[in-house]
């Protein structure tokens, strides 16, 4: 009976560990391009002016899938994480819609509130995660 509990304690153990990198792996796409995102953002004359419009749409793309892709993820349906997750799916979506059509001085708004929505998340992070 020790033994199965055993190998039972592993398996869960081995599962954890895996939707730990799975997260890790999603959070680090997102943080590439948020990055380059948050460059692109400024200076506000050339965001306006679509200069870089063609690599503002790419990252948005990318961080918006990199959460499409997490939906089934453990970590983010959980209490603390869920509404924060379907928030920034939300916000992200309606952040693609008004840069694609137009709205860019929105958009550009919303872009400069994104690092607060991720916030919502890594603040509820504990130590035993890497939140850099």
């Amino acid at each position: 009976m020790k033994t199965i509990i055993f190998i039972l304690f592993l398996f869960a153990t081995g599962i954890q560990a895996q939707e730990k990198i799975q997260t890790q792996k999603i959070m680090n796409e997102v943080f590439d391009s948020f990055t380059n995102l948050m460059d692109l953002n400024y200076p506000f004359d050339e965001f306006i002016t679509g200069k870089n419009d063609e690599k503002i749409k790419t990252h948005l793309e990318i961080i918006r899938g990199a959460f499409s892709k997490s939906n089934h993820n453990k970590t983010f349906k959980q209490v603390g994480f869920s509404p924060s997750f379907k928030t920034i799916v939300e916000y992200l979506d309606l952040t693609i819609d008004s840069f694609k059509s137009g709205h860019k001085q929105f958009a550009h708004a919303r872009l400069a509130g994104l690092p607060n929505l991720c916030l919502s998340c890594h603040a509820q992070l504990s130590d035993s995660y890497s939140s850099q």
